[in-house]
């Protein structure tokens, strides 16, 4: 593929152009084969990743291990909320962690507002832009949105994009 690509880029070649469908099949394939080749290699590296990940984490799991247990061994500095050793080359810190809480807010809700709590539910509102986008009009030049009596609609823009060109090659 490389090849293909070099020669492509020198100028002293003449350019290869696509003129019929023989040739914009072979550009197809040879698309095609590249996002394969791209494919076989991240999916090479992903592995060669995933083991480097595995081992840094063994490692670090060893050594993280090693230090807990001298922690417990040295004096160390304690607060309410954590404890910690400092050495040259940086601290080890031991904290107490907050409670974590899981709500069903199914079960919670309907007690709240039973128990004069209502305050404390959270209500969001937002516009139904798949409904609201029926009933509005795209104005002239493009920019705003607007009803049928020609309101311009405060809330919403409007941002024009070109036509994307796109190549789908069959599996």
């Amino acid at each position: 593929m490389s090849e293909i690509l070099e020669q492509t880029q020198e100028e002293a070649l003449p350019r290869f152009a696509v003129t019929d469908d023989s040739t914009a099949e072979w550009c197809l394939k040879k698309i095609k084969e590249a996002k394969a080749d791209q494919e076989k290699w991240r999916q090479h590296y992903a592995e060669q990743m995933r083991k480097v990940e595995e081992a840094t984490a063994q490692a670090v799991g060893y050594f993280e291990g090693l230090l807990e247990a001298y922690f417990e061994q040295v004096p160390h500095k304690a607060t309410k909320t954590q404890e910690s050793y400092t050495l040259p080359g940086g601290r080890l810190i031991r904290k107490q962690q907050q409670p974590k809480y899981s709500t069903d807010d199914e079960t919670l809700v309907p007690w709240l507002e039973e128990n004069f709590m209502g305050q404390l539910v959270k209500v969001k509102k937002s516009a139904d832009w798949a409904g609201l986008k029926k009933v509005l009009n795209l104005t002239p030049d493009g920019e705003h949105m607007a009803t049928d009596e020609g309101e311009i609609v405060p809330g919403v823009t409007v941002e024009q994009r070109p036509a994307v060109f796109l190549v789908e090659v069959e599996a």
